[in-house]
């Protein structure tokens, strides 16, 4: 598991299964079940369709991140293909039905895996093993998925949904390659050939200002 880069969905073998994750947001009781080094908090269901922002996905696994460790602070945040009916339309709107978030604990000295769906915590797992020196945000980003998806395709007006391993358009709050910290919109450029490819775009999460656009594999 490269626990440096938000984890697409955050598969524990298939013991956990696909993220299947939390139960009450008010409460840290439930029946602890070990699994190796993973621990699962909560679980629940979520029987309504909402989509929500990177914003909206902050606030709700801040909230219970806090309340699993004081001193939580995010690894990564980002959106997944997990329970959109149309996944190769989704995120159009800058929303997404599903979001992924990390959380490390150096009182605890362990991670934290959130997964939200239709806007509740659906599932939070625990990981006893932490990596030291990863790389924190602390403050939630100057642009929000919506805006930076419209600001993408202002400067790319032929950038389009994935067609790559994720659908639709996806965006990952994290640390890239270069050390610095972005927001990352996934989706699509056209190429010489006329056919989308992958494709990436990293927005400083300060100043608003596209640093990188990059091909990815299919």
């Amino acid at each position: 598991m490269n626990k440096k880069r938000f984890l697409g969905a955050i598969v524990i073998g298939g013991i956990v299964g696909i993220l299947l994750f939390l139960s009450n947001l008010q409460t840290k009781e439930s029946i602890a079940k070990v699994v190796d080094n993973y621990r699962q908090l909560l679980q629940q269901s979520s029987h309504v369709d909402k989509t929500i922002t990177l914003y909206e996905a902050w606030d709700i696994s801040q909230k219970y991140a806090k309340i699993w460790s004081k001193d939580s602070v995010l690894i990564s945040l980002g959106s997944v293909d997990v329970d959109d009916p149309d996944a190769s339309k989704a995120g159009e709107n800058g929303k997404r039905r599903t979001w992924q978030a990390v959380f490390t604990s150096l009182s605890l000295d362990k991670q934290l895996f959130v997964q939200v769906t239709n806007g509740i915590i659906v599932n939070a797992l625990e990981d006893g093993s932490n990596d030291a020196g990863l790389a924190v945000i602390r403050e939630k980003p100057a642009i929000d998925s919506p805006e930076a998806l419209k600001q993408t395709k202002k400067l790319n007006s032929d950038f389009g949904s994935s067609v790559g391993k994720g659908k639709g358009y996806h965006f990952i709050l994290q640390t890239n390659e270069d050390g610095k910290i972005v927001l990352t919109v996934v989706g699509s450029t056209k190429s010489s050939d006329g056919k989308q490819k992958p494709t990436k775009v990293d927005i400083d999460f300060k100043t608003k200002e596209v640093v990188k656009v990059k091909d990815l594999p299919k």
